[in-house]
């Protein structure tokens, strides 16, 4: 099992699914999380004791990486990253401020 990513899983969902998942309070976040930690099983995927303890055992270690890289900027352009530096409360601001510009910009 590797460590997590923003990207998301796509799945469809049969109207069988899609009923038994009401039924039971099973959100489609919930689905990917099963999908995303749980043990691939010759019908799909199951979360067992197994699974979730290698989960979150991966979960914890992303965590602690994210406390280590608090405040690391990744400066991109036109998808290409082109530096990377341990921001400050001002920089940090600034980026902020430069975001909030480009999106005001992109809706005129």
């Amino acid at each position: 099992m590797s460590e997590s990513t923003k990207q998301k899983i796509v799945f469809e969902l049969s109207f069988h699914a899609a009923k038994r998942q009401r039924q039971r309070g099973v959100s489609n976040t919930d689905l990917e999380l099963v999908m995303r930690y749980g043990e691939s099983v010759d019908e799909g995927f199951v979360l067992s004791d197994r699974a979730l303890a290698l989960a979150r055992r991966d979960i914890k270690r992303i965590l602690q990486r994210l406390d280590h890289l608090a405040g690391v900027a990744v400066i991109e352009q036109d998808g290409t990253l082109v530096t990377t530096y341990r921001a400050d409360n001002r920089r940090v601001r600034r980026l902020r401020a430069a975001e909030t510009g480009r999106a005001a910009r992109q809706l005129h």
